[in-house]
């Protein structure tokens, strides 16, 4: 494919992937993550009462700096993470021509992954921690090993389970007896801004990090193996096509795709205990890498295609169920927004960001809330024996709102 033809493809990709993107940026419903980075951005800027100081700062912190000249928008927030997705697809492109004479059928099942496009118009981690860490890659396979220090550090940063595969890099070096120890002063210079705002918002330079792993297992399956099977379940049913079609390419990989593959997976399947679709996100363009230096394109088109039909069937999926189930919290939000108590409520990460009053977890019990810091509503999908002010739902969920500061009337 001569140059002129190859670009104009490229371009097509891209547009098609901005078009679907930016789209779904406009329209979708905001998912339970996105209110705890909306928030924490508001937060920053001083114009919310809210915060979530366990999760990383690094997306919010861009948000913010968006939010100074646009103002306050969800939109604007989401069209940030959609330059990121598309920065991954550019970054995994040149990726690709370091090593393939045509690299544009490997590009364009990657911008056509589902998950890539979905966690693409939502604030949230996965996608801008992605393309830090396909940068490294990158660094790596041209020998920049002290940049590609410092970008492995900023993906963690960005997302913290990312630490794993900067282990996996690690391990990759010590194996080739590359050169090591520029990549591990990389990446200590990448975590110094990391470790300040650790050290003086929250006392220690890896305290912050400890809040997060705390705050996360008190929602999380307690325990080794806790999700294993949840976890084997959303990785048959987004990546398993690619897995075996990487068989043939497996041996002559790099050392570094593997070794990043093995610990994450082993991660996920046997530790974590948590079990997302998104959770396997970041293995797509390894696993495309080994799939096409393996196979034909014709093998690699089947699989890469059928990896799209599985991960897409996922993905609309939840988006659908998120559509249907939607409308009650919006009205139970709506409903709240007219009160001026403190609310504790069940999904509060988007209700503290929807709401101009002080919002609750629920990790707390209800009386002491009320008591300590006095929380008049509960706002839950469960039934309590307060007095209920209000009832939402439809054919999915029921949203109730409940007055637990009976002393006012």
């Amino acid at each position: 494919m001569n140059h002129s033809r190859a670009y104009l493809v490229l371009t097509l990709i891209l547009a098609i992937f901005l078009t679907i993107t930016v789209t779904g940026a406009l329209a979708s419903p905001l998912e339970w993550d996105e209110g705890s980075f909306l928030l924490n951005a508001e937060h920053l800027q001083g114009t919310d009462v809210n915060s979530e100081p366990s999760r990383p700062m690094a997306i919010s912190l861009a948000v913010s700096g968006i939010w100074s000249l646009t103002g306050e928008s969800t939109v604007a927030a989401r069209l940030l993470i959609v330059l990121t997705g598309l920065l991954t697809v550019l970054i995994f492109h040149r990726l690709a021509e370091l090593e393939f004479d045509n690299p544009l059928p490997l590009t364009a099942a990657f911008a056509f992954a589902p998950l890539l496009l979905y966690w693409s118009f939502h604030v949230h981690t996965d996608v801008p921690a992605l393309a830090l860490l396909l940068i490294s890659i990158y660094l790596y396979r041209r020998d920049k090993h002290l940049p590609a220090g410092v970008a492995m550090a900023a993906a963690v940063t960005v997302r913290y389970i990312f630490a794993l595969f900067a282990a996996g890099m690690a391990l990759s070096y010590l194996w080739d007896r590359r050169e090591f120890l520029k990549y591990a002063l990389g990446g200590f210079i990448g975590a110094i801004p990391f470790f300040l705002h650790s050290t003086i918002a929250h006392g220690g330079p890896f305290a912050k990090a400890v809040m997060y792993i705390s705050r996360v297992s008190r929602w999380s399956g307690s325990g080794p193996f806790a999700a294993t099977v949840e976890s084997l379940g959303t990785l048959i049913h987004t990546v398993s096509p690619l897995i075996v079609a990487a068989v043939p390419g497996w041996k002559e990989s790099p050392t570094v795709e593997k070794s990043m593959i093995v610990l994450y997976t082993v991660f996920i399947l046997f530790i974590s205990g948590n079990y997302f679709h998104r959770y396997w996100l970041p293995l797509i363009p390894l696993l495309l890498l080994i799939t096409y230096r393996g196979s034909n394109l014709r093998i690699f088109s089947l699989a890469a295609g059928l990896m799209i039909l599985f991960s897409g069937s996922a993905v609309w999926a939840g988006h659908s169920q998120t559509v249907r189930c939607n409308p009650p919290l919006d009205q139970s939000l709506d409903h709240l927004q007219e009160k001026e108590g403190a609310v504790v409520s069940d999904q509060w990460a988007v209700a503290g960001y929807t709401l101009d009053t002080k919002v609750y977890s629920p990790w707390t019990n209800y009386e002491e809330l009320r008591r300590d810091y006095g929380v008049e509503y509960v706002h839950t999908t469960s039934n309590l024996s307060y007095p209920l002010e209000a009832s939402f739902s439809n054919d999915c969920w029921t949203w109730n709102i409940y007055r637990l500061n009976t002393s006012e009337t």
